[in-house]
């Protein structure tokens, strides 16, 4: 077996801008990204009022973007730039769902992409799960999250667990100076 050989390009000002294996293979330099999801049982959802998902747990934040206290996503210099978000809820439901809209919002009033569905008629229980995803510019001081909007008949519940109630973000691109 042959040894792998690493070259490193580096900037001027000796900082690693990537790295280039013997066999062509590039390996990316740690770029900003973070997974939050909700670990526990929220409760039921609050109906007819936009209200940000409550997020409680996260799997990974490289560059510490995560903000469970405040269920979203922070930036700074350091971590601006360009990114992919995507947002993910299930309810339960056991009745009529007039409306369930998943949003991503920026600093908390501009909303940069949204889901909805409806179910006229239910037989049972339903567990409705929608997801939505965007590519945002962020700067110093932006921050991002994630809001519902439901109106039923019934009462709905919020479901949890990494695969049901997640908001994932990823840096594709540093910002470009204009």
């Amino acid at each position: 077996m042959s040894k792998l050989q690493v070259e490193t390009i580096s900037h001027t000002n000796n900082t690693t801008a990537m790295t280039i294996a013997s066999d062509g293979t590039f390996l990316p330099q740690k770029i900003p990204c973070a997974f939050l999801y909700r670990s526990t049982d929220p409760g039921n959802a609050v109906a007819s009022t936009w209200t940000k998902i409550p997020y409680n747990a996260e799997e990974f934040d490289t560059h510490s973007i995560a903000d469970t206290s405040d269920s979203r996503f922070e930036f700074t210099t350091a971590t601006a730039g360009i990114y992919f978000f995507s947002a993910c809820l299930r309810i339960t439901q056991t009745g009529i769902l007039n409306r369930f809209i998943l949003a991503i919002r920026k600093n908390g009033g501009t909303y940069l992409a949204q889901n909805e569905i409806n179910i006229p008629d239910i037989t049972g229980n339903m567990f409705p799960q929608i997801q939505t995803d965007t590519i945002v510019s962020v700067v110093d001081g932006d921050y991002i999250d994630a809001a519902y909007y439901i109106t039923s008949g019934n009462t709905s519940a919020l479901s949890y667990e990494r695969s049901a109630v997640n908001f994932y973000c990823y840096r594709i691109s540093a910002r470009q100076k204009h």
